[in-house]
């Protein structure tokens, strides 16, 4: 999904995480797909070039918990990071698998 003129807090889903990507962090969508193969807590949104980037590079991501709390920034893309920092956010040791709760 991509941001348009909403506001970031609206995008966070009841009982759902969101991935805000920045404008580059194009590399985040498979990553997330891989954290949460069955599209069950995890949603995906990309920031528009002229936003600010919470302090994080054009490739970078927030993991934003569904209180509206960041749980997680990557100021560059690191993709292979999401999975231990969603499995973090959900109370699981890292390297666990999140995806099958």
């Amino acid at each position: 999904m991509r941001l348009t003129a909403t506001s970031t807090l609206d995008l966070v889903r009841d009982g759902r995480y969101l991935l805000l990507t920045g404008p580059a962090g194009h590399a985040w969508t498979p990553a997330a797909r891989k954290a949460d193969p069955t599209g069950a807590f995890l949603d995906v949104a990309q920031l528009p070039r002229r936003t600010a980037h919470c302090d994080t590079a054009e490739d970078g991501a927030l993991l934003v918990r569904p209180d509206h709390v960041v749980a997680w920034r990557a100021t560059h893309a690191t993709p292979h990071a999401l999975a231990d920092a969603v499995a973090r956010a959900l109370g699981h040791p890292p390297h666990s698998s999140v995806g099958h709760r």
